[in-house]
């Protein structure tokens, strides 16, 4: 099952017109992220996320996968998003330190203010990256094994509010 409906200080999740939307305010100066993941993809090693997502406002979306977090809060995952700059990136966090894995970079194939199709699919240490049908991205890693598979935002730091409708959200296991 999937959070319907979040009220937070700093964000907001809710469905409307079929989309699952998640809205981050403008509250927090240095930026601010949010995932969310369904309750059967909590604990997945190999397989795909794909999700169409649109974006408004200053930030960026895509998908998360692979997010753990240990009994002391230390938190590790992978994500990788696009921006209405017509760029994406994709980083990973280990223990709640941050490093890029695919460096910030433009693409064509991002259509800015409009669904846009991003997909990655991950067996053992192997990663690919899709926008909107193109192979952009692909690396190796091995920091985080299994996790969690869903969707990340992010608002950039000094952006105002920033909405993400995802209309399509599939993850499967390999």
């Amino acid at each position: 099952i999937w959070a319907k409906s979040t009220d937070r200080p700093q964000f907001t999740t809710q469905i409307i017109d079929g989309n699952y939307v998640v809205d981050v305010l403008a509250n927090e100066p240095n930026g601010y992220s949010v995932f969310s993941y369904p309750d059967g993809a909590t604990d997945l090693a190999d397989g795909a996320a794909a999700v169409r997502v649109r974006l408004d406002g200053g930030g960026s979306a895509g998908v998360m996968m692979r997010r753990t977090e240990s009994a002391d809060g230390l938190v590790s995952m992978y994500e990788c998003h696009i921006a209405n700059t017509q760029e994406f990136s994709c980083w990973k966090q280990v223990n709640n330190e941050w490093s890029e894995i695919v460096a910030l970079q433009y693409n064509a194939a991002i259509v800015p203010n409009d669904y846009n199709t991003v997909v990655v699919g991950a067996v053992g240490t192997e990663f690919v990256l899709q926008i909107n049908d193109v192979d952009v991205a692909s690396w190796v890693d091995d920091s985080i094994p299994t996790g969690a598979w869903g969707v990340f935002v992010e608002r950039n730091a000094g952006a105002a509010n920033l909405t993400a409708y995802y209309d399509a959200v599939l993850i499967v296991q390999d």
